[in-house]
């Protein structure tokens, strides 16, 4: 709730500057919420980056310390799978849905490093927080992050053919 300002209606303070002073302050409140919630999805996209695809170790074989094509394959077809069952309505997964299918069939039988660049606010701002955990737990078991193609816009990643998400 926005606090009225103080207002002299005997120093000639009128109803339209009570006003805009109420609007002044909704305004000012309302854009710190957004810097406030955009640090916070930042940091919680951060957090998840730096962490170990936790499905890919449950998943594999306790004898198999890399998976093969296709345990892989079947990790990625289950975390999908899952993905899709969690989310698949909400508006956000179509478009990254579609540019994850787009990144597996280039990188299909390709001898060649497929980069997919994908704006990190893809991530944030399409589904909430549980959408991103799964999108990025997604990410993180079924494609290698190469930090030295996150270098910002226009980066160039050695040895890659480039698969955009458009975005």
């Amino acid at each position: 709730m926005v606090p009225l300002p103080q207002t002299d209606p005997s120093k000639g303070d009128s109803d339209e500057q009570l006003l805009a002073a109420c609007r002044a302050e909704e305004s000012k409140q309302r854009a710190q919420f957004h810097m406030d919630l955009a640090a916070a999805q930042w940091r919680a996209l951060a957090a998840l980056l730096s962490c170990p695809p936790p499905t890919a170790a449950r998943t594999l074989p306790a004898s198999t310390s890399t998976p093969s094509a296709s345990v892989a394959a079947r990790v990625t077809k289950s975390v999908v799978s899952r993905f899709v069952h969690m989310h698949g309505t909400v508006l956000g997964s179509g478009p990254f849905l579609r540019g994850f299918r787009l990144l597996l069939e280039t990188q299909r039988g390709a001898e060649t490093t497929v980069a997919w660049r994908l704006k990190p606010a893809v991530l944030t701002q399409s589904g909430g927080e549980a959408w991103m955990r799964d999108a990025v737990g997604l990410l993180l078991v079924s494609a290698h992050r190469r930090r030295d193609c996150e270098q910002g816009e226009g980066a160039y990643c050695p040895k890659a053919q480039y698969c955009d998400d458009g975005g």
